[in-house]
């Protein structure tokens, strides 16, 4: 019971312009997410009954590898961390990725 994220200040989906920021607590139900940009000012609502289960997810995006002027992994590259070999290292799609930038096109 309980819980949820709470943000200080948003405006109700909806609302039309000029409508005043409030105080907002939303829930996700079982299995969904809250996604929001992590500067957005918020926090963890009061549970009163249960547990409340945090699995948070940093989403990094680049330009570079949106635009393809570098090869998968460079971020991990840039920071020293060795790259990773061998069979199924890879999802299908980012091997897909992979194949079609370097020309090999297997499908």
């Amino acid at each position: 019971e309980g819980g949820g994220t709470a943000f200080e200040r948003l405006r109700p989906v909806g609302s039309p312009p000029g409508t005043d920021f409030e105080r907002t607590v939303l829930n996700a139900d079982a299995g969904g997410c809250v996604a929001f940009p992590g500067k957005l000012r918020h926090g963890g609502n009061v549970v009163t009954a249960g547990r409340r289960y945090i699995i948070p997810l940093f989403l990094y995006a680049d330009h570079n590898g949106i635009a393809g002027r570098e090869r998968p992994g460079y971020v991990l590259r840039h920071l020293g961390v060795p790259e990773a070999t061998g069979d199924g290292m890879l999802s299908r799609y980012a091997q897909k990725v992979v194949d079609e930038r370097s020309g090999s096109g297997v499908e």
